[in-house]
């Protein structure tokens, strides 16, 4: 299927781009391992500036010990990037397999993250009350819409924390791979039976995710790409990105269609680790970074690399480091630390990959880079 045209628009800032000359580039250029400790907190930066590079000593992060996580991200077959920020500074960043700088990573599952954060921007500018109003107040009528009774019962925030009540197996004959192939997405969503009173029960769902997006395009009046643009890529800089086209409505998929560059990928995570703001300015309304990487549903259970984990509004928390995560299929990763002012992005090739065992092994080796190739770098 095609993909919607790359769209590239005027940055705010703008420096001359740096030569990717390989994996190791960054870190060998600027780690110093006897560097002096700097500051564990920095005031906000400017997320639509460049990055600004720092040496790993100089942020407290041992140099050998990301070096070794390069190593260690290059030799898996489908890793395609590790970057790692600390106190705002980018200190790691490696590209594998091909992957380069510019390259778009179809971050799958951590368009998630993005629909949630633009759930609570369209919240701020009035164009949904609350998490708290039905989803049947928002959506426009229409054959495509096949609106019941009980569809009132469900919220912006049930389909925040996937929680919609709706019947669903992600990985089952009524799951992702069917839905994706359907006529029509939104009704094939709203046609399924309640298998639980709405905010009872946690159960990962793409589609109400993508009628998430749905919901904030009939509220704003606008796609979801342009909206996007306006009121969260652009105050981020982020001015390359690509979505995917869904078959009906004309809509894109809002449950895993983005694309984006890890930079801006980092630009994303470091967004929520400054809690909204972006220099002396603020994206996102106050209180819905730290809202959505807040555990409201689990625990649930324990990812192999990472541990116990719960749900907030679209991110993943880990229960043992108490930091959050946004987690796309096949190893796409933000990991973001506030007590440790961390932000880790990973992207790999997911295509090919088979959802039991492919996606599996490759996003245990994507945690396993971040809980044991990163974190053990902190000083």
């Amino acid at each position: 299927m095609e993909r919607t045209q790359r769209v590239r628009r005027s940055p705010v800032t703008r420096r001359d781009r740096w030569p990717v000359l390989g994996w190791s580039l960054l870190v060998l250029a600027t780690g110093c391992a006897d560097a002096p400790l700097g500051p564990t907190t920095v005031d906000p930066i400017d997320l639509a500036a460049e990055w600004e590079t720092a040496a790993a000593g100089t942020v407290g992060m041992d140099h050998r010990t990301l070096v070794a996580a390069g190593v260690r991200a290059a030799s898996i077959d489908r890793m395609r990037s590790l970057l790692v920020v600390r106190n705002g500074r980018l200190v790691y960043e490696g590209y594998f397999n091909g992957a380069g700088r510019e390259t778009l990573a179809d971050v799958r599952s951590v368009t998630k993250s993005v629909v949630g954060a633009l759930t609570g921007l369209a919240i701020e500018a009035g164009h949904i009350e609350s998490v708290h109003q039905p989803i049947t107040d928002l959506l426009l009528p229409g054959p495509d819409v096949p609106l019941r009774s009980e569809h009132s019962e469900v919220t912006v925030g049930h389909l925040l924390s996937m929680a919609s009540g709706i019947e669903w197996t992600e990985s089952g004959s009524l799951g992702y791979v069917d839905w994706i192939t359907a006529s029509d997405h939104v009704a094939y969503l709203l046609e399924r039976d309640f298998a639980a009173t709405p905010g009872t029960t946690f159960s990962y769902n793409s589609a109400a995710v993508h009628l998430l997006g749905v919901v904030l395009e009939d509220a704003t009046g606008r796609s979801l790409p342009a909206f996007a643009d306006e009121v969260l890529f652009g105050p981020l800089g982020i001015t390359e990105r690509a979505w995917e086209p869904l078959s009906s409505g004309g809509r894109v998929n809002g449950g895993a269609g983005l694309d984006l560059r890890p930079r801006d990928l980092a630009r994303f995570g470091q967004l929520y680790l400054q809690e909204g703001r972006s220099g002396s300015g603020r994206i996102l309304p106050q209180d819905w970074a730290g809202m959505s990487m807040d555990p409201l549903k689990g625990p649930l259970g324990s990812v192999s690399g990472m541990g116990p984990v719960s749900y907030g509004y679209l991110w993943w928390t880990d229960e043992r480091r108490g930091a959050a995560f946004a987690w796309g299929f096949g190893g796409q990763i933000i990991y973001v630390d506030p007590d440790l002012d961390l932000v880790v992005v990973t992207t790999a090739e997911w295509r090919g990959v088979t959802q039991d065992e492919g996606n599996a092994w490759l996003t245990e080796q994507a945690m396993r880079l971040v809980t044991e190739g990163v974190l053990p770098a902190v000083r």
